[in-house]
């Protein structure tokens, strides 16, 4: 038997990239920072990529009316 040479290349597999957004929400600032410190900790471990925190208001607006 003989096999014919089709010219073609294998070609590596693309790695997929998974990009999660997490959001947190709690009155309590420390126990927030503690969470996110921990979170960032974690991920520079596994030498994964990680974008700065994007801070929220805690506060809800209240408005009185008559």
């Amino acid at each position: 038997m003989s096999f014919k040479d089709t010219g073609k290349m294998y070609v590596e597999q693309e790695v997929v990239i998974h990009q999660i957004r997490i959001t947190l929400i709690s009155c309590n600032m420390k126990s927030l920072e503690k969470v996110c410190v921990d979170l960032i900790r974690r991920t520079k471990e596994e030498n994964l990529k990680v974008q700065e925190l994007v801070w929220m208001t805690t506060k809800t607006l209240r408005i009185t009316t008559r």
